[in-house]
């Protein structure tokens, strides 16, 4: 039975400062950072949603991921922050 790895991966902590940057939590990230992936590994997702009670605009934010596997390591599954949109 294989063993996959899940990574987030965000150069320059750009995830990072657009969950800071458009929504009202006062958790920090790191905090977080994990039960998002284990959340979007569980339900087989590219993406979180951010309800509009939780975000500076009020409309629900979806930030979204591209999953990469690795072509040197098979069982490393990468996801890639993509960007944030409003849904």
């Amino acid at each position: 039975m294989k063993n996959i790895v899940y990574a987030l991966n965000y150069p320059g902590k750009a995830l990072e400062q657009a969950y800071y940057h458009n929504t009202t939590s006062d958790i920090p990230f790191f905090l977080i950072e994990e039960d998002l992936l284990n959340m979007m590994v569980a339900k087989d997702t590219n993406y979180f949603d951010v309800p509009g009670t939780k975000t500076k605009s009020g409309h629900t934010l979806r930030f979204m991921f591209d999953i990469t596997i690795l072509d040197e390591n098979a069982e490393i599954h990468r996801y890639d922050f993509k960007g944030v949109k409003r849904i």
